[in-house]
Formats: structure tokens, sequence, C-alpha cells
């Protein structure tokens, strides 16, 4: 495991292209993402295309079901990674607990005293962005504990800027909490509808 005083970007941007390597496997062999194919949604990716040079810690995408989501956070994360950025790309539905540090502790293999601060500070850079894309929230089945693990995180980071939170989410089926989600309710958040 990576000791807090063992992080660089380097280090967890191999450790992301990994994990982001076995979320793409899976994301094939399930057939949510097709090889060599994408749709282009030229608004949406306009809108998200330099969020992690923003301030926004966070960016919320959402559509109705079959609207893109999972494609879009693929093609993003490939070309945010081209760009030099480290990606993490997770599947929500294939998270174990509801603490979102704990999930980057076990997918990223760092020690128990990596706490989100440091993973930002040490672990990303401005030349090396960390981006955490996780699709499909609303699948998780303890998606409310999450969704507050998301955004703790984001507040905690947010004076870093070079950590960076993509969460899509399904339209149609809401949750309680996604009301904290809405733009004028949360000044640092990106929200993108794909239609």
């Amino acid at each position: 495991t990576l000791a807090p005083g063992e992080l660089t970007p380097q280090e967890i941007a191999t450790r992301s292209q990994r994990v982001t390597a076995d979320t793409e496997e899976l994301l094939w062999a399930s057939r949510k993402v097709l090889k060599g194919i994408y749709v282009q949604r030229e608004d949406a990716e306009r809108h998200l295309r330099f969020f992690p040079g923003t301030s926004f810690p966070l960016a919320l995408v959402t559509s109705q079901a079959g609207g893109g989501k999972t494609c879009l956070l693929h093609h993003l994360a490939a070309d945010w990674a081209k760009e030099g950025a480290s990606v993490l790309l997770l599947r929500c539905m294939a998270i174990e607990g509801s603490d979102l540090m704990n999930v980057l502790r076990d997918s990223l293999i760092l020690s128990a005293e990596v706490d989100a601060k440091s993973l930002a500070e040490h672990g990303a850079s401005q030349d090396r962005p960390l981006i955490v894309l996780l699709d499909g929230l609303n699948e998780h089945p303890q998606r409310e504990e999450l969704l507050g693990s998301i955004l703790t995180l984001a507040e905690e980071v947010s004076e870093f800027r070079h950590l960076k939170l993509v969460i899509s989410w399904r339209s149609e089926r809401p949750c309680a909490s996604t009301t904290v989600l809405r733009p004028r309710e949360r000044a640092d958040l990106i929200r993108t509808r794909i239609s």
C-alpha cells in the first residue's frame, strides 16, 4: 500500500490507469460501451471538456436511460488521459461500500492514512490532475450515502483544484438528496444534461 509520504502524481496515474483499464473491460464485456463506436454529444462535451481546469471540484452528468452517460464519461476519460490527467473510471454498481475515500484507498491501494487532502495535494498536480469518474451513481445500492461522501470529499479538496469528481446519474430515478445537486444550491458544481 502507498503511504501519504509516497504519493506522487505519477504513481497515482499508474494505479488509476490499471483500475480504469479493468473498468473498460467490464464496459466492453457488458456492451455498455462498444469499441470504436462513439456518438458525439457536442453540447455536453463542450460543457465538460475544460472541467479539469476549472475551480469546480464536481461535475454531474444526467440523462434518461440509454442517453449516453457511460459512453460520454468513457470518451472524456480517454481524452483527459491523453492530455496527461490521471483518470480513474469506476462503475458505481461495482463499488463496495458507500465511503468514496475508502473506495479510492481500495482501488488505488493506498494506506488508511491517506486522506482526501493528502491525495489531492500530493497525488495530483496542475500538470497531472486526478479526475475520478463515477458512472451510474443511481445504480449503487447505497446511493444516498455514497452521494453524501462524494459531496463531503468535494468540499474537502475544493481548495486544491487538482482533484476532480464527475458523476453520472440516470434522471428517471431521482433520490431525495439530488436536490442538493441543483445548480442554484451548489456553487461548486457543473451540471450537464444529455438530451
